[in-house]
């Protein structure tokens, strides 16, 4: 399984991304600046989807970047998405060092 981070497609183009703005007033300003920063971002995205499909092609024939290497479940791709995750992660270990007694007083 792929987890892509953003790739400079026309996902977001204007004739391809079809959205409509909330009609919930306590929700219209999130909306809009979501539906703007998404706007923003067209053609502006970090990754290259070319180099996304010649490392997904390597992953399913098992070549290039993937010739003896175990496949894993699940693989981000892109530096955005890279990013992300290791924040969670470190965000999770921390939480771990920090409750440890808590999160291991649990048992009898």
């Amino acid at each position: 399984m792929i987890e892509p981070g953003r790739f400079r497609t026309k996902l977001l183009s204007a004739g391809n991304l079809k959205v409509a703005p909330s009609d919930i007033p306590d929700y219209k300003h999130s909306s809009t600046a979501f539906l703007q920063g998404l706007a923003k971002e067209d053609q502006a995205q970090p990754g290259d989807p070319l180099k996304a499909v010649e490392i997904i092609l390597d992953l399913v024939r098992k070549e290039g970047c993937a010739t003896d290497r175990d496949i894993p479940f699940r693989l981000p791709l892109g530096t955005d998405c890279f990013d992300a995750i290791k924040e969670k992660c470190e965000e999770t270990l921390k939480l771990l060092e920090d409750w440890s007694s808590i999160i291991r007083s649990t048992n009898y």
